[in-house]
Formats: C-alpha cells, sequence, structure tokens
C-alpha cells in the first residue's frame, strides 16, 4: 500500500511530467523516455514517499545482476568469483556490470534487470542513485554490501570499514610512528567507506596524539578517470605519496583506502631512495592476492570478500523465499550480516625511525621491492 493521499497526480506535479508518463515509468513501461526523466520521475516519488505496488510477475529466469564499480580493481573480482563459487551449486547465473559510480548506468542496470524478470541483484557498493535504488527495491530483491552507516535502507551485508581505520591507525601507533597520513580518495558522499575509514583512523589517533599529526591526502576517482585509466588507484597512491607535505610533517606511516593506492605510494616512495619499512611504514586495505607476494609483503586488512559475496548471495536467495512465503513479514523486516575485518602484518610496516635519521638511499629499479 503507498502512503495515504500520495497520488500518481502528486507526483507528476512534483517531476513536472504528465500523469501517464509517470504511470507508465512507475509501472515499468519507461524504456522510451530519457534516462533524465526516469530519474525526475523515481526522485519525485521517494520525495513523496510514494510506495509502488508490486505488481511485476514472479522471476522468470535464475539470472543474478551484480553491480561493481570497476572490474579492473581485483578486490571486485574476488568478490564476483565468490558469488559466482555459491551461484554454480544453486543453478544460478551470474551478469556482472560495472557502474564507475555514474548514477544513470545504475538506473540502466537496474531497469534492465526489472524488465527481464532477475532473480535479484547485488550491489558490491553502497549505490549512487537513491531514487533507482528505491523504486527497483520495491519490486525486486537488492542486497548490498556496504557499511551500516550507508544510506542503504534494504538488506546488507555489513562491512566494518571503521574498524578497519581503528586497526590499521592502532598498528602504527603500537610500532612507535607519531605523523601518520592517510591516502584517500574523494566522493561526493560523507557515508563512503572511505569516509567511514578515515573516521576510524581520526579516532584512534585521538586518543593518544593531537590531530595536527594526522595528514588526510585526496585524490580524484570520478567515473572519468575509472574509464581512461587502467589502474587508476595505483596512479593515484603513486602522486598522493609525493606530495611535498608528507616530507614537510615527516610522515613516518602511510595508511592507503586499499592495496591498490598502497602499491602506487610504495613505487614512488621507493623510486625516490626511500626505503619500505626502514623510512616509511605503509599500510594497505583489501589484502589482494599480490599483497602477499614476497617482493610486496604488503601489511593489509582482511575483509574476507569470498565470505562477504557468498553470503551476499545467501541473503538475496532468504529475500526471495520469504517475498514467496510470507509476503507480509517480506515488506518490514530487513536481513542483516556482519562481518569484521582483521589486520594481516607483512614486511611493509615496521618501528618508526626519527624523521631526522631518514635518508635517500640508491634508487631501486624493481617494483615493489621492500628490501
Amino acid at each position: 500500500m503507498r502512503t495515504k493521499g500520495v497520488t500518481m497526480q502528486d507526483v507528476a506535479k512534483a517531476a513536472g511530467v504528465s500523469q501517464s508518463t509517470v504511470s507508465m515509468i512507475l509501472n515499468q513501461k519507461s524504456s522510451s523516455f530519457p534516462t533524465t526523466t526516469i530519474e525526475k520521475v523515481l526522485a519525485a516519488a521517494t520525495a513523496l514517499n510514494y510506495q509502488f505496488r508490486r505488481t511485476a510477475p514472479p522471476p522468470s529466469n535464475s539470472t543474478v545482476l551484480v553491480i561493481a564499480v570497476q572490474t579492473t580493481n581485483p578486490y571486485y573480482s574476488a568478490m564476483i568469483q565468490g558469488i559466482d563459487r555459491a551461484a554454480i551449486t544453486q543453478s544460478i547465473s551470474i551478469i556482472t556490470a560495472c557502474s564507475y559510480h555514474n548514477p544513470a548506468l545504475e538506473s540502466a542496470y537496474l531497469q534492465m534487470a526489472l524488465e527481464h524478470h532477475y532473480l535479484g541483484v547485488i550491489f558490491l557498493y553502497p549505490p549512487d542513485n537513491d531514487a533507482a535504488y528505491a523504486n527497483a527495491n520495491t519490486r525486486i530483491p537488492i542486497v548490498t554490501i556496504c557499511d551500516r552507516s550507508s544510506h542503504v535502507t534494504g538488506d546488507i551485508v555489513e562491512l566494518n570499514n571503521f574498524e578497519a581505520g581503528v586497526l590499521a591507525a592502532r598498528h602504527l601507533l603500537e610500532l612507535g610512528h607519531k605523523n601518520i597520513a592517510v591516502l584517500s580518495s574523494t566522493s561526493v558522499r560523507s557515508t563512503t567507506s572511505r569516509a567511514t575509514r578515515v573516521a576510524g583512523v581520526l579516532s584512534e589517533v585521538r586518543k593518544v596524539l593531537s590531530e595536527d599529526h594526522l595528514l588526510i591526502l585526496s585524490g580524484n576517482s570520478g567515473s572519468t578517470d575509472m574509464l581512461q585509466e587502467k589502474s587508476s588507484h595505483y596512479q593515484m597512491g603513486h602522486t598522493l605519496a609525493q606530495n611535498k607535505k608528507i616530507f614537510q610533517r615527516d610522515i613516518t606511516g602511510l595508511i592507503c583506502v586499499n592495496d591498490l593506492v598502497a602499491y602506487g605510494a610504495m613505487d614512488a616512495l621507493i623510486s625516490r631512495g626511500y626505503r619500505i619499512p626502514e623510512d616509511f611504514s605503509v599500510i594497505g586495505s583489501d589484502n589482494l592476492l599480490f599483497s602477499s607476494m614476497p617482493q610486496v609483503s604488503l601489511t593489509t586488512i582482511e575483509h574476507h570478500p569470498y565470505i562477504v559475496a557468498q553470503s551476499a548471495l545467501t541473503t538475496l536467495l532468504n529475500r526471495t523465499h520469504m517475498s514467496v512465503t510470507n509476503q507480509s513479514a517480506s515488506s518490514t523486516a530487513r536481513f542483516q550480516v556482519q562481518c569484521q575485518p582483521n589486520l594481516i602484518i607483512r614486511r611493509s610496516t615496521g618501528p618508526a625511525r626519527s624523521p631526522r635519521s631518514r635518508r635517500f638511499s640508491t634508487a631501486r629499479t624493481c617494483p615493489l621491492r621492500t628490501c
């Protein structure tokens, strides 16, 4: 049932379109309309709290749409493989799409899932198009892998990125580091995993040091950069690690938003003659396959992507089952699965040296060497 008093006419007036346009879009006959019109109608319906009736037919196939940011990041590839492993045992097919944080692409992918009556959708990150998500979530099971603090109101598999930031900061503080930098990426949202990790770092540092001992550097990671660059996060880390503030403020520990950023930072520092970890300790996040290789040996945060991915599919199937067996409970109940991170200590971190004792060593030409 929709909110009493809110009609399609109200939605049409708020969106500045005709009532027939609203009717066709809300009843999933919207393929002929521009994406901007669809998003305007969905945004108006969401703002007015117009709850759509569940008139969509039941799923006609066993296909699940998995939406990632980009598959060039091995973290997303690992989760997709984890979902595939679990899906095969259930005779479920997986289709993967990349949004590059583009809200219009998200809307188009969700519309495709609705029109083809997919079994469900799994977001590997908090969706950027709130209106399209709100609309689709009333018609098809959707599970999102994200932080509890995100804007997502539906079923989630929770990643505790705040704790990830705490673990990274605590490790460096225990090693005696007094000046720490966080290498992150910009975002239009304040509730992204990146922002949550930074908040965790800040919370831990404040316990023993003033905030002027913490430097936060951000690089751009927009959709255009992701499409044009094969390794945008690596390039970001490479650039940020050469910021003059790192050297002016005697930074000795770097906490990177993910392992790819950490690889770029390590390469940049080593190319300038610094040693890892004698001069700089570096921590990543995601525990990618390459991070355990001897020449990389990156200290990082493990988020258990395979377990998280399989939990997402299980949650989706639970939602599908509930929608069939108990529609009343399905409209109000929310599933939430928690997964806690842990710290993997390797050779990229070590005791802090006095900033004045750091010295240039012979520049190394081999990538990612920590010797």
